[in-house]
């Protein structure tokens, strides 16, 4: 998506109700999207119809279920026994991880540096919002250095080697982003964990190498492992 589709897709995000109608001008602007414009659907609520992999879409419903089962969740065991302030999530996707934090009781700053991915993050803040849960969006590579937090989340984007096939929405995911390097890799562990008070929760696939991460603890989860780590 182009600097100037986002810029006019997120100032729609942060005026309009969620219930009104995206304005006719906006759905022309996704002509210079980075997808055919006809992929684009503004909803509400706001969407993507990719020819090979159907609708991607927010799942709104199902991020309401998983915040009112929360003690079933690793993520919930993985916050234990810290205090729930300032969190962050340095990959934030869609936010689903960032929201159940927030419905745990902290603020959390989420970032995502992909453009198209972002305007799904901005979606779920503002619904997040309407939820009374403290969610703020960035879109960038990397939060301020000086800000601290109790915890640091980080779900790194590696090769899948596993031979399970990831769901639709994370394969799109894939699709907008290329596999994380070595170099990157060090540089978001180490920032993250000179961010953490606390620990910091990395997530990953069972199958996923994440080198120099000696996690204390680890939760295992349906689908990911959940490694905690303490901060430097």
């Amino acid at each position: 998506m182009s600097t100037e589709t986002l810029t006019t897709a997120l100032e729609i995000l942060e005026t309009r109700p969620m219930n009104s109608a995206w304005p006719d001008w906006l759905r022309q602007a996704s002509a210079q999207a980075s997808v055919p414009q006809d992929w684009w659907h503004w909803g509400p609520p706001l969407s993507l119809q990719d020819p090979e992999m159907g609708t991607i879409q927010n799942d709104f419903s199902r991020l309401t279920h998983r915040c009112r089962n929360s003690k079933k969740d690793p993520l919930f065991l993985a916050t234990e026994n810290i205090p729930r302030r300032v969190a962050i999530d340095r990959t934030a996707g869609f936010g689903g991880d960032a929201v159940f934090l927030a419905s745990l009781g902290f603020e959390v700053h989420a970032w995502e540096r992909h453009p198209s991915v972002f305007v799904f993050l901005k979606e779920t803040e503002q619904w997040a919002h309407r939820q009374g849960f403290r969610l703020t969006a960035h879109r960038g590579e990397a939060p301020d250095q000086n800000l601290r937090a109790e915890l640091v989340l980080l779900d790194p984007m590696f090769e899948e080697t596993g031979s399970a096939k990831p769901s639709k929405k994370m394969q799109w995911l894939r699709s907008q982003a290329a596999p994380w390097s070595q170099k990157e890799w060090d540089d978001y562990l180490n920032l993250a964990r000179r961010q953490a008070k606390s620990r910091v929760v990395l997530k990953a696939p069972p199958s996923t190498d994440l080198p120099g991460a000696l996690p204390t603890s680890q939760i295992e989860g349906q689908s990911f492992s959940w490694q905690i780590l303490k901060p430097f």
